[in-house]
């Protein structure tokens, strides 16, 4: 499909749903990151972050998932996108409602928290004793293993099965496994949406912002694929020409091995 989808209500529908998932999942991940502190009684920590992101995506891919396919993420939609899950026209209009949907949400946090408590919104930054180099490979690995996840999850190869919520909550886990390890690294962005939101409404952009869109969109690219000409291939059953017995009918019929 093309230019046709944007004809269709249903396509501006599920932009919609992007925008609006998104920045409500900006505005959960921006509030919880301001209180991180683990020097602070009260302050949550790099598990209850993790956790709290995490669950969250899969609440939302529940709710959104039928709708737009809940990916909250440019480097999701280009790996769906390269994978054959969406055309070009959905994954361009998919990607700037995620970033809008990212300032909002990011917006949101900011007017609604004091002042004092606001410091960057989240605004991601790397470890001081790694490089940006060491950051690019931790944010492209990350995205790498979230991406193999969601077309997983959504796929139907080798004999997988749609357990319902349970599709939702493993790509949720992913999630929350990328932020128990990135976070001492990186902060775990795995998400350019994510990255950009809190540096547009806090104005603080790092020197190395970059690897925060690179590595993501390298290891969304890679996952897929990976996964639509390795991962997901499968071994044709053969077939036999057999005669056919039925009258006097003289042709062939096929039939498939298991």
């Amino acid at each position: 499909m093309g230019l046709n989808e944007l004809r269709e209500k249903y396509f501006w529908r599920a932009v919609f749903v992007e925008f609006f998932a998104t920045a409500l999942f900006i505005y959960l991940v921006t509030t919880v990151l301001i209180n991180l502190n683990p020097t602070t009684t009260g302050g949550a920590t790099i598990v209850q972050i993790s956790f709290a992101i995490g669950l969250a995506i899969s609440v939302f891919i529940q709710v959104f998932g039928p709708i737009s396919g809940a990916h909250i993420n440019p480097a999701v939609t280009i790996g769906v996108l390269i994978n054959g899950g969406c055309s070009i026209f959905k994954a361009v209009f998919y990607t700037l409602a995620q970033l809008i949907g990212a300032i909002v949400g990011s917006a949101i946090t900011y007017g609604l928290t004091p002042e004092k408590r606001r410091g960057g919104l989240g605004n991601l930054s790397i470890s001081p004793d790694i490089t940006e180099t060491q950051g690019l490979f931790v944010e492209l690995i990350l995205t790498m293993v979230l991406v193999f996840t969601v077309l997983a999850s959504t796929s139907s190869d080798h004999n997988r099965k749609d357990f319902g919520y349970a599709n939702g909550l493993a790509i949720g886990i992913s999630i929350t496994v990328a932020h128990l390890v990135g976070i001492p690294y990186t902060g775990s962005g795995i998400n350019p949406a994510r990255a950009f939101g809190p540096a547009v409404v806090a104005d603080q952009w790092e020197e190395y912002h970059w690897i925060y869109w690179v590595g993501p969109y390298i290891g969304g690219a890679l996952a897929a694929v990976m996964y639509r000409f390795i991962f997901s291939w499968e071994k044709k059953k053969p077939t036999h020409e057999i005669p056919a017995t039925n009258g006097n009918d003289h042709g062939t019929f096929t039939v498939t091995t298991q």
